[in-house]
């Protein structure tokens, strides 16, 4: 499926696979948020793993669900560390699996014809 619905907190949003400018438009987030450290965070300690988990939450729905955000009515970055386990939780649980499914298709696909 190219879409799917996930729900957060009693609300239904739906996701369309991210077209290829969101899919730039997630990493150069993901690049602005760790001011250009995304790589050490992913091999750095436990602390800096879980920076890279938050900055991943946060490009992937403020890109993929910007609704989410108008509805929350909060800034991620304000919220603690209790609150945002639940966007942790609906992207890791829900939109992670999904975005790596059809990324593996796609790979698959494009092995297909280039064979």
């Amino acid at each position: 499926m190219v879409s799917k619905t996930v729900t957060f907190k009693g609300n239904d949003y739906q996701l369309k696979y991210p077209t290829v400018g969101q899919l730039i438009d997630i990493r150069v987030l993901e690049q602005q948020l760790s001011k250009g450290m995304i790589k050490e965070l992913l091999t750095g300690t436990d602390a800096d793993i879980d920076g890279y988990i938050y900055i991943t939450t946060i490009a992937h729905i403020q890109i993929l669900i910007p609704n989410l955000l108008k509805d929350m009515r909060v800034s991620l970055r304000d919220m603690d560390l209790l609150d945002f386990q639940d966007l942790i939780d609906l992207y890791s649980e829900q939109i992670s699996p999904w975005l790596t499914d059809w990324r593996d298709k796609i790979k698959e696909k494009m092995k297909s014809k280039s064979e």
